[in-house]
């Protein structure tokens, strides 16, 4: 993430972003209440099928929203190959886990402005590989298609769980496994 976010100002997304981390002992946040909703309503709902998965979220609190990776027609998501693609140009960032703040800014690009927490001095520290600058393109790195379900996994899914699964939706949870000619 840091180096993605220097790369974002590097770039001109962002003349400067602010990066905070939760304090240990303090992470509970409205995620996990939405998560804590979902998961209370699944133990009581019957649920056979990404797409019924996808309504108990819905259903699961007003602001829950299930979304599916694949929803029939084309992916929602898109996978990028950041680590390789940053690492060509940034260091990581050493001691990280003791660091709360982190700012970035326009003005200083290949650099971080860390704090242990919010009453400490800002830390300013190059993150930015020697040349790397010079070289840090402004696109995209590749996208990454997903590799899909395996062979093996497949025959397991079919043979061990498929009899748990209601008839309607054994075909979409548990297809049976495509054999090799």
């Amino acid at each position: 993430m840091i180096a993605y976010f220097a790369w974002r100002v590097i770039t001109g997304l962002h003349h400067q972003i602010t990066y905070l981390m939760q304090v240990v002992g303090h992470t509970r946040c409205l995620i996990d209440a939405g998560f804590a909703r979902a998961k209370k309503l699944f133990r009581r709902t019957d649920c056979d099928s990404m797409s019924e998965l996808q309504r108990v979220f819905d259903h699961s609190s007003t602001t829950n929203k299930g979304i599916l990776y694949d929803n029939g027609r084309e992916s929602t998501w898109k996978y990028y190959g950041w680590k390789e693609f940053l690492g060509r140009f940034f260091n990581s960032l050493p001691g990280i886990s003791k660091y709360h703040s982190f700012r970035f800014h326009v003005e200083f690009p290949g650099f971080v402005f860390v704090k242990e927490n919010s009453d400490s001095a800002e830390k300013k520290i190059k993150i930015s590989k020697p040349d790397g600058l010079q070289q840090i393109p402004g696109n995209f790195p590749r996208e990454l298609a997903p590799l899909g379900m395996s062979r093996e996994r497949a025959q397991y899914l079919y043979k061990k769980v498929r009899p748990y699964v209601r008839p309607r939706c054994q075909d979409e949870l548990c297809p049976p496994a495509q054999t090799e000619e």
